[in-house]
């Protein structure tokens, strides 16, 4: 399987399928999850987020 990082933009209601989708990919091996609210204006932590969003293989924004 691919690297992925899965990027999540907060608390949201979404539908059912969409939900099912981000749990799978939750579960997956090689899933890498960043929640972007949580970096608030820390420039260390947008770096390092940076670095796994371009060192992943695939990049999914929820």
């Amino acid at each position: 399987m691919k690297k992925v990082a899965l990027l999540v933009r907060g608390q949201h209601r979404a539908s059912n399928k969409l939900n099912g989708v981000v749990e799978a990919l939750r579960r997956c091996a090689d899933v890498v999850e960043i929640e972007l609210d949580s970096l608030g204006d820390d420039a260390g932590a947008w770096d390092g987020a940076l670095t796994q969003i371009l060192e992943s293989e695939q990049c999914v924004c929820i």
